[in-house]
């Protein structure tokens, strides 16, 4: 209890004392309120001050050129995806197919039900016999959503080549017009979960022989 007028008075005053405000908290505050060019532009000038105090002045000047002309040379993400479908028929697909075979049939010899059986086998021959048009259906199956982030000189582009359950991410660049394959990945071509897309059950032995029985 207070029982002096002025331990009320500290009171009140302690009351309308407000906590003090960080500089640092402005500037998080101020960085959030910059639109996303203002933030990369901010970023860049960080990078060109560090390069400079690292490499010196004659050397920083060829970095931070190579990197502005990179910058705008950024493919736009609208050629991203005819791109991957190319990609996606010519290169990664002829791996995938062989796989995809052997996968069909192992799902063939798990089946109980004779029909279904036969069905992968069909289409493990068709997969063996007829890539070029198996490659277009296949990728139609795929999740044609796209995650694209810019880094400064490079644009990333990351892309699921598995199911929804199971999924298997992977990442291209886009740099000077063009589009590659990330060199730090390696393309799973044992992960052949898109096949789930076309029937998830054939997946689990268990959940199969239970609908089929």
């Amino acid at each position: 209890p207070l029982n002096t007028s002025a331990d009320r008075r500290c009171c009140r005053s302690l009351r309308r004392c407000k906590p003090a405000k960080s500089p640092m908290d402005d500037i998080i505050r101020w960085w959030n309120g910059l639109e996303q060019d203002k933030q990369r532009a901010g970023i860049a000038a960080v990078v060109a001050l560090l390069t400079i105090r690292t490499l010196g002045t004659a050397k920083s000047v060829v970095v931070c050129a190579l990197a502005w002309y990179l910058s705008t040379r950024l493919p736009p993400e609208a050629s991203f995806m005819p791109w991957f479908e190319r990609w996606f028929k010519t290169d990664y697909f002829p791996r995938l197919a062989e796989r995809l075979k052997h996968e069909l049939a192992q799902r063939a010899a798990r089946r109980t039900s004779i029909l279904d059986a036969m069905s992968d086998k069909v289409h493990a021959w068709l997969v063996g016999n007829t890539k070029g048009l198996q490659a277009g259906v296949v990728f139609e199956l795929l999740d044609k959503r796209v995650m694209f982030s810019t880094l400064l000189v490079v644009r990333l582009a990351s892309v699921n080549l598995g199911s929804h359950s199971r999924p298997s991410f992977v990442t291209f660049v886009g740099v000077h017009d063009t589009w590659m394959l990330a060199p730090w990945h390696t393309i799973d071509v044992d992960n052949v979960s898109i096949l789930d897309e076309v029937d998830p059950t054939a997946a689990n032995p268990r959940r199969s022989g239970a609908r089929e029985s």
